[in-house]
């Protein structure tokens, strides 16, 4: 496979030609497209929606089981407990094991969310609403506050650590404890709530904007 061709599906993570590709086109570009025509799905009315959330979801999750028990049996020399080799599935770039892991109880769930109230609801729908912007927000902000807490405790930023996220490299000393990893992570979400909810409002008020329309 070529250098342009990494692009689309990439196994490596040494960088090539000083562009590290973490977020390949294939699959993610067919799980987003996935995703929009799923859209149509859930347009019909609730007995046919939540009926063929139940049998995709199911499939998925028993694909997912079948295929990553008969994997997890064939590996060899792996001192990973048996449950944690299926669940050790590759993320950058995806596989089709993973895809299956995540997306089935999702989609399961679907028709339980739907019906979901109250304000722990109200929250995760502004994040909903605008799932694309909440994405590309989130990794400049945990970035920009990995930055500012490490300047903060050590005087650098350590920005060399994470030249190659999500392989990042952080010295062991320099590792943050749970209750401040903890602390950040819900700084983060206050953040992109106020941020997303904005994003929303405004988007809602620009129907017509085929710019943001995906976002």
């Amino acid at each position: 496979m070529g250098r342009f061709g990494l692009f689309f599906y990439y196994t490596d993570y040494e960088p090539t030609g000083g562009i590290n590709v973490l977020y390949v086109l294939l699959p993610w570009v067919g799980v987003m497209m996935v995703g929009y025509s799923f859209g149509a799905l859930l347009l019909n009315e609730a007995k046919i929606r939540n009926k063929a959330c139940l049998w995709i979801g199911t499939i998925a999750i028993l694909l997912f089981v079948g295929f990553g028990i008969a994997f997890s049996l064939n590996q060899k020399n792996n001192e990973m407990p048996f449950l944690l080799q299926i669940l050790n599935q590759k993320k950058y770039p995806p596989s089709q094991l993973f895809l299956l892991m995540t997306l089935g109880p999702l989609i399961i769930l679907i028709p339980a969310l739907e019906k979901a109230r109250g304000w722990l609801a109200r929250i995760l729908s502004v994040f909903g609403k605008v799932p694309m912007f909440f994405y590309l927000l989130h990794i400049l902000i945990i970035h920009l506050l990995a930055l500012l807490v490490n300047f903060i405790r050590t005087g650098q930023t350590g920005l060399g650590w994470y030249m190659t996220a999500p392989y990042s490299q952080v010295p062991n000393e320099m590792h943050w404890n749970l209750p401040l990893l903890y602390f950040i992570v819900l700084v983060a979400i206050f953040m992109l709530y106020f941020s997303c909810r904005w994003f929303a409002a405004y988007k809602a008020k620009h129907p017509g904007n085929q710019i943001i329309k995906y976002i």
